[in-house]
């Protein structure tokens, strides 16, 4: 198996990288971003490294609200001394966009979701190929 590393170096510091104009979060109901990924991106809020959209993506027939309320109960479940100003600006932070995966029509509504905010870094396209395809076509 190749070292999938590799294909994610910039050649840069991270402190030099440019910000991400948003985070696209696949698997947004799923259990890894419940026990982790929420409560993580609750951090980065608190601690002023997160200012930009997060878009979760999962399947369909969920909700804003649906995604809302699962960050929600995630962080609350992991942290009893919860920052109420830091969870609310995250929670206005997340959108929400329902697909399947092999299905274009996904990527299309996660294009329309990212409008005119968002911009590629050279992270990962070896990894991310199909994905950047998908968002370019």
């Amino acid at each position: 198996m190749p070292d999938l590393r590799e294909g994610c170096m910039t050649g840069k510091p991270l402190e030099d990288t440019t910000p991400a104009d948003a985070l696209v979060l696949f698997g947004a109901m799923g259990d890894l971003a419940h026990k982790k990924i929420f409560p993580a991106l609750y951090h980065m809020v608190r601690r002023g490294h997160l200012d930009a959209p997060v878009i979760g993506i999962a399947r369909a027939g969920r909700t804003n609200t649906h995604l809302i309320e699962r960050a929600r109960d995630s962080v609350q479940k992991q942290d009893s001394n919860v920052d109420q100003e830091a969870l609310a600006m995250l929670l206005k932070l997340l959108r929400y966009v329902g697909g399947d995966y092999q299905d274009p029509e996904t990527f299309h509504l996660l294009k329309k979701a990212l409008g005119t905010i968002w911009r590629f870094h050279p992270v990962c396209l070896q990894v991310l190929s199909s994905l950047s395809q998908s968002l370019t076509a």
